[in-house]
């Protein structure tokens, strides 16, 4: 994706969530655990020094959530 294009900006703001926020829970379809775990090994690659990683639940729509239960 490029910078130019006008979803850039949402994506970058849940990269800064998903970098930054602790206990974060993803709720979703369920076709989006696969898509998600890849994610939060690179994620272990790039901080090291972090022990809680984004969990997974399945939703009953289409939609994706960011919840944080602390």
């Amino acid at each position: 994706m490029r910078v130019s294009d006008p979803r850039w900006p949402a994506v970058r703001e849940l990269a800064r969530t998903l970098l930054r926020t602790q206990s974060l829970r993803v709720v979703g379809p369920s076709w989006l655990e696969q898509e998600l775990q890849p994610l939060t090994l690179k994620l272990s690659d790039v901080q090291p020094a972090r022990t809680e990683f984004p969990t997974f639940g399945i939703g009953d729509a289409e939609a994706i959530q960011f919840t944080n239960p602390d």
